[in-house]
């Protein structure tokens, strides 16, 4: 009877000293490095996946792995602009190409380039209504900021309703450089004309009031699509220069609305 009962259980013990080998197979440890480690320490959560990087789409375009953007929390919040900057290096180091050509920023030049748009007041909206009375104009220069949005990724409407966002929070100072940019614009000097008009948003936004034009992305996109902005400009602008002449041909609507528009043309 003994030997019975041992021979019945055998198979069952046999299973139960296997399992946790199986557990291990499937289960790994979790490692982190520096940047989500440091990114943690920030915003007390998770550490992100790690990021994959394509150029496929826009200058350039990142993806992540599983449902991290679901279960990344807010933007952190509370930081001095020193934390901050650190903060914005970690990701731009994950997201930008780690090769060194004319589409990747110098993350250190880059960060002066915020750090110097950190340094400026928010926009004051005063001047808003006024800029927004206007006709024709304020249409053609949105659809202009939109198309050079587009040329660093961003798609459907969201180039529109960044573009707007942005517009609504310049001076009317920069309203006027904007129609004097789209007065001379043509298809031969369209890329610098482009590169010059998102320049004006570069040089007047502070660094908060451009990551809230972004906002409606998803904290994500929102820092990321800011900072690939800004790297237009920190980079030298080469790589967005050859997109937008490429753009120039498909352009032939917005060169028509402007000749018909005459608080443009006069």
């Amino acid at each position: 009877n003994q030997f019975q009962t041992m021979t019945l259980f055998s198979p069952a013990l046999a299973l139960f000293a296997v399992l946790p080998s199986i557990a291990a197979a499937f289960v790994q440890p979790q490692t982190f490095t520096r940047h989500s480690a440091s990114i943690r320490t920030l915003k007390n959560i998770k550490a992100p996946l790690p990021l994959l990087i394509t150029r496929e789409e826009g200058l350039w375009q990142s993806s992540l792995h599983a449902s991290t953007l679901a279960e990344a929390p807010d933007y952190p919040e509370g930081m001095s602009p020193e934390e901050e900057l650190e903060y914005l290096k970690e990701v731009a180091a994950e997201y930008f190409p780690s090769q060194k050509d004319e589409d990747t920023p110098d993350i250190d030049e880059l960060m002066k380039a915020i750090a110097t748009m950190q340094a400026r007041e928010d926009s004051d909206t005063e001047d808003v209504f006024r800029i927004l009375s206007r006709g024709c104009a304020v249409d053609i220069i949105i659809d202009t900021i939109a198309l050079g949005l587009s040329l660093i990724g961003l798609k459907g409407g969201a180039p529109k309703k960044v573009a707007r966002d942005m517009f609504d929070n310049l001076p009317d100072k920069a309203y006027k450089e904007l129609i004097k940019i789209l007065a001379n614009m043509n298809a031969k000097n369209f890329a610098n004309s482009l590169y010059s008009i998102l320049g004006i948003i570069f040089d007047t936004l502070s660094w908060n009031t451009l990551k809230k034009s972004f906002s409606s992305l998803g904290w994500w996109d929102a820092t990321t699509f800011a900072l690939s902005f800004v790297a237009i400009f920190a980079s030298g602008g080469t790589a967005f220069l050859i997109n937008a002449g490429i753009a120039a041909a498909s352009s032939g609507k917005l060169f028509y609305d402007i000749t018909q528009c005459e608080e443009i043309v006069g």
